[in-house]
């Protein structure tokens, strides 16, 4: 069974996502993941998108606390939705910030 957790990492810098939903398999380890960024982009990894290598390749820990900044685990409605409003830019990750 998928479980899906939201995070607000603690970094406040532009080129930092200020959200991160992730899809975890039954051995806790990222599948998708989508970012947001300050300025609204959205990035999402894993699944038909590729980017594989952008997702984390240790399992999450069962007590989300460990992770930093603030994570909770969400409904899979939640991740869905922000899976399918993201998207990646034709110009890439970094075009986002020139």
């Amino acid at each position: 069974m998928m479980q899906y957790v939201w995070r607000k990492p603690e970094s406040t810098e532009i080129d930092e996502p200020t959200e991160v939903y992730s899809e975890l398999d039954e051995q806790r380890r990222e599948v998708r993941r989508v970012e947001v960024y300050p300025n609204g982009q959205m990035f999402a990894y894993g699944g038909d998108r590729g980017g594989d290598e952008a997702l984390s390749p240790d399992p999450f820990p069962t007590d989300l606390s460990r992770l930093p900044g603030k994570a909770y685990p969400v409904p899979a409605a939640m991740f869905r939705e922000a899976w399918m409003v993201s998207q990646e830019l034709p110009d890439g990750f970094t075009g986002m910030f020139m």
